[in-house]
């Protein structure tokens, strides 16, 4: 697993002329000297990830140790991770960090394999080991953010993400025929299932 994570993290450090001759992701390898990277499986501990994450926060970054957290996530017991519908579990995921006194100034970015998404053209996220979870402070994600719009890395990019919308991603399927909904809707069943990933 940690070798495909290494070979993952060496494609997105690589160059790319889809991404204006920059990395697919140009803030990762300044950032692998910060990041905390853990495994989350449910079916071994008790923890929930929020606990996780609130742990990690008191411990590393209020410390100054760690910058951000990569969790390799694992399914619960008779689950997989294409279960989950990456949009709707972040989004999830992302309700509980903000509500939270502790956690309410990170936010989660997720990555998943199976998801059809190919900004710029390319399947950045097709070599990803398995369900990953990053986890930083709103800030940084819009300092990082506002970097990138100085640059031309989102050229390509706005191109190729202008037909993709990722709300209607499901099961690694991708169908164009449906836009017209701006929020993701959890309902009640994703709830139950994001919990048993979660470990809540």
């Amino acid at each position: 697993m940690y070798i495909e994570l290494i070979r993952y993290f060496t494609y997105l450090m690589e160059n790319n002329a889809n991404f204006g001759d920059m990395p697919v992701c140009p803030f990762l390898k300044a950032e692998l000297e910060t990041m905390a990277i853990e495994e989350f499986n449910p079916k071994q501990i008790k923890e929930s990830l929020l606990d996780r994450v609130i742990k990690w926060n008191n411990e590393e970054r209020l410390k100054k140790k760690s910058t951000s957290i990569l969790f390799l996530q694992f399914p619960p017991e008779n689950h997989d991770n294409k279960d989950l519908h990456k949009w709707k579990y972040q989004s999830y995921l992302n309700q509980h960090l903000i509500n939270n006194i502790i956690t309410h100034d990170l936010k989660s970015i997720c990555f998943d394999p199976n998801e059809f998404f190919m900004p710029a053209g390319v399947a950045t996220r097709k070599l990803a080991p398995t369900f990953l979870i990053a986890i930083t402070t709103h800030d940084r994600l819009s300092d990082a953010h506002g970097k990138l719009l100085k640059t031309n890395w989102f050229d390509t990019y706005k191109e190729a993400a202008a037909d993709y919308d990722p709300l209607d991603y499901m099961a690694g399927q991708f169908e164009l025929d449906n836009k017209s909904y701006k929020n993701v809707y959890i309902t009640n069943e994703n709830k139950r299932l994001f919990d048993k990933f979660l470990n809540f």
